[in-house]
């Protein structure tokens, strides 16, 4: 049953990781932009777009499904 619940964990936490990959792309930009323009006393409007590719959300959704996986089962052997 050990094999099941670190499944479950390791797909929260690749879950949550994608989840924080895409707000942080989407987000961080835009901010930063904000950030800039007040720090200028002269700054114009600015239009940005950002995306955000399934590549990318896939390749941290696995990472984060594999580090929960090897952590809950490493905590589990010991």
């Amino acid at each position: 049953m050990a094999l099941g619940n670190a499944v479950v964990v390791a797909l929260g936490v690749g879950v949550i990781a994608a989840m924080l990959w895409v707000i942080g792309n989407l987000w961080l930009p835009f901010y930063f932009e904000e950030l800039s323009c007040r720090l200028q006393p002269s700054c114009g409007a600015a239009i940005y777009a950002t995306t955000v590719g399934s590549e990318s959300a896939l390749l941290v959704a696995a990472v984060g499904f594999a580090a929960g996986f090897y952590l809950t089962r490493r905590r589990r052997v010991r």
